[in-house]
């Protein structure tokens, strides 16, 4: 055989491969419920501007989106999730020497039913680990954080600290997409989270047929409090999203995407400009175990998060939401999933933010009840109880 019809017949293969991958990635993308962006168009001066209006139009009206082509290494995902299965297997006994209960859940083990959705009465059906970036002693106390927890019987360390670091530099363009989509200069949300109580929640849902209440629903539907949160794909189905007419769907999106999707505090920022949509995990019958990673994207504590003008000019010029800071919003979420402790509360209430929240119609009547039973509510929030 001649070499120029081995060079020849190299090409063929070498575009016929071609041809079946983009052929593939079109299929998946035809069969995703969700708006899908490649990450590949953001870099391309040629495509920037449509990849920053996708992600736009998808935020306002899904809350949500999945991103292909993330420079970021799935063998790191997949050693992430053996850790974590390693973790999970351990005896409740053991899991519980990590739940540190001093943080609000905010770093170490939460067991099953300790985290109650928005508006319910009864814990999720799963259980999950949180952990923080890695950061000095010095730090810690500067910014107000928690420390990290970490068991001793299995190295969730290394591969988690690997994969929050590999995330981290993967949530750089996308905040600089969502700030440009709102006209604000391009590193807007990532000069509040460079130091910001990013977080990383790494959830086990055990099988289906263990469940005793809300059969079939593994996490109540809820909204993320944060600005943005990244997901990898978890190890099985069960992710669904309501519609901006109240009904729920399944997401699906293509192999090896990142979903991504906006928090209350980014609907906070923009009044209401990109929705924070609700989501739930929902099992089948006999479903075995699920396991996902999320990355809550948060600002500082003390960023301000309050509705910004170009929001509220694109939003019809009435400000809708409430002027907040990051802390501020997070001690009224965990007030109302019942995490807050009594020092919390009492914070939150000294805050005023719950009167603020009151005079947009935003405040939770279960965060506002917890500081009447903790007896630091203001009068306005016992009238505004009254009223329930």
């Amino acid at each position: 055989m001649n070499i120029r019809l081995v060079k020849n017949l190299i090409f063929i293969s070498i575009l016929f491969s071609s041809l079946c991958i983009n052929a593939a990635e079109k299929k998946g993308d035809n069969q995703a419920t969700i708006p899908v962006v490649d990450m590949r168009d953001y870099y391309n001066p040629k495509t920037h501007a449509e990849f920053v209006e996708k992600v736009s139009k998808a935020l306002q009206e899904f809350g949500f989106f999945a991103a292909i082509h993330a420079k970021v290494d799935y063998n790191m995902i997949e050693k992430a999730y053996a850790s974590a299965k390693d973790f999970f297997s351990l005896d409740t006994s053991i899991k519980m020497q990590y739940n540190a209960s001093c943080t609000s859940g905010q770093r170490g083990y939460s067991p099953v039913g300790k985290e109650e959705a928005k508006g319910r009465s009864c814990g999720d059906f799963k259980e999950f680990y949180h952990i923080g970036r890695a950061l000095s002693e010095e730090k810690i106390k500067s910014l107000g954080y928690f420390r990290n927890v970490w068991p001793k019987e299995v190295n969730l360390k290394d591969p988690m600290t690997c994969l929050f670091h590999e995330l981290e530099h993967y949530m750089i363009p996308i905040q600089r997409a969502i700030a440009e989509a709102i006209y604000q200069k391009e590193d807007y949300f990532n000069d509040m989270t460079i130091e910001g109580d990013v977080l990383l929640r790494v959830i086990h849902y055990p099988p289906s047929n263990c469940m005793h209440e809300e059969k079939g629903v593994w996490a109540a539907e809820h909204t993320d409090i944060d600005l943005i949160t990244i997901q990898p794909i978890a190890t099985a189905e069960g992710l669904e999203i309501q519609d901006q007419n109240g009904n729920w769907f399944q997401v699906k999106v293509p192999k090896d995407a990142f979903i991504v999707n906006a928090g209350d505090m980014l609907e906070n920022i923009t009044n209401g400009y990109f929705r924070s949509a609700k989501r739930r995990v929902v099992a089948e019958p006999n479903q075995k175990d699920r396991y996902s990673m999320l990355l809550f994207i948060h600002p500082r504590h003390e960023d301000s998060i309050g509705p910004i003008d170009a929001c509220i000019a694109l939003t019809g010029g009435e400000v809708k939401y409430a002027k907040a800071t990051r802390w501020e919003l997070l001690m009224e979420r965990l007030a109302d999933i019942n995490l807050a402790t009594p020092d919390m509360l009492k914070e939150l209430a000294n805050s005023g933010l719950m009167d603020r929240l009151i005079e947009v119609g935003r405040a939770s009547p279960d965060a506002m009840k917890r500081l009447a039973d903790n007896d630091c509510s203001s009068n306005n929030v016992k009238n505004n109880l009254a009223t329930k």
